[in-house]
């Protein structure tokens, strides 16, 4: 018999969710460890896609000038009256 190469976890759930986990995974018929299966690889998908998102735009961020010095300390004065505006 193969070797499976899957990790295996294990860990306390609240009884509530544990129920609800139940009855999620019995309505869509599969079972809990499945459930919970598709649930960590959606987040880590999702996770990694965020990551992705950050490393496309960080270069641009902070990149845009205003040529204002103060927007830290004078943010809301810049805001109402509008940015260059008071130049």
């Amino acid at each position: 018999m193969a070797q499976r190469a899957d990790a295996q976890l294990t860990f306390r759930l609240p009884k509530k969710i544990a129920g609800d986990l139940s009855r999620i995974a019995a309505r869509r018929g599969l079972q809990r460890s499945d459930l919970l299966r598709e649930v960590v690889e959606q987040m880590v998908a999702e996770e990694a896609k965020a990551s992705s998102n950050f490393e496309r735009v960080k270069d641009l961020i902070g990149a845009a000038s205003t040529g204002q010095t103060d927007l830290g300390s004078e943010h809301r004065r810049h805001l109402k009256n509008g940015f260059g505006r008071d130049r």
